[in-house]
């Protein structure tokens, strides 16, 4: 009886001993899932903050080399990021194009009127399709001086066949025929539907100037991609290059025919 007593005892004294054991293996290891998501975590804020200061930067230095005379509207979220529109400032001071081509309107829409103004020559024609958001981007460029250096046409949304596939893409009735120098695409919105941004390829593309550039923003966006493939089998004879933006940037330049 006192063996069986003894026994017991060394058996409930290596059960505990077990139980410790594994006790203090799964809480090292929670210890350690816990320091390395903590790590992450960091290092993510870390990368955050430092592309929010950079972005701060190119806003502060596109303000700075812009004549406005207020400061730009927000450019977070849905509008384009600084370093984006910084990128596309700097080509149209440095090449002075005569007409520019946008897909959707807004803060670029300010940043290229100013950049023609400084040139003193060119145009843009802004596609909305939203009329609020047309009107809004009207008014800051009256309340800037810039209303003759920019129009902004509401140009809805329509139906859209090409190649047999449809698409819902601006109606560009009202736009002028004319040889484009410079095409910047930032819409319509992906959720339009697959390859929304697609049909700027054949319906613009075809009308830039020799020497002229695209700039498409948001190319860092899965969604994107299959629109890209798309318009370099369409657009073979366009040098591309990717531009390392907050969104992504990838342009396409049509060489000068010799």
């Amino acid at each position: 009886m006192q063996y069986l007593y003894l026994a017991t005892i060394v058996l409930l004294l290596i059960f505990v001993v077990f139980l410790l054991t594994y006790s203090f293996y799964k809480i090292r290891r929670i210890d350690k899932r816990v320091s390395e998501a903590l790590a992450r975590m960091m290092k993510l804020q870390r990368t955050d903050l430092i592309d929010v200061s950079q972005q701060f930067q190119n806003l502060a230095i596109l303000q700075y080399e812009l004549s406005l005379k207020r400061p730009l509207p927000p450019t977070r979220g849905w509008v384009a990021s600084p370093d984006f529109l910084l990128l596309i400032s700097r080509h149209a001071h440095a090449v002075k194009p005569e007409v520019v081509v946008e897909c959707s309107s807004g803060v670029s829409t300010l940043v290229l009127a100013s950049c023609l103004r400084d040139n003193g020559k060119g145009h843009v024609y802004s596609l909305e399709n939203d009329e609020i958001f047309a009107r809004q981007t009207r008014t800051h460029l009256e309340r800037e001086g810039l209303s003759e250096w920019a129009t902004v046409l509401h140009a809805p949304l329509t139906n859209q066949t090409i190649d047999n596939r449809q698409f819902s893409w601006y109606d560009i009735s009202s736009l002028p025929v004319m040889a484009i120098d410079l095409i910047v695409v930032d819409g319509p919105p992906h959720f339009v539907g697959p390859m929304a941004r697609y049909p700027a390829g054949p319906m613009l593309f075809t009308r830039l100037a020799d020497d002229g550039m695209i700039f498409a923003d948001d190319a860092a966006r899965t969604e994107e991609e299959a629109t890209l493939a798309a318009w370099r089998r369409e657009f073979p004879v366009f040098e591309e290059s990717y531009h390392h933006c907050e969104k992504g940037c990838t342009s396409f330049h049509k060489p000068s025919r010799q």
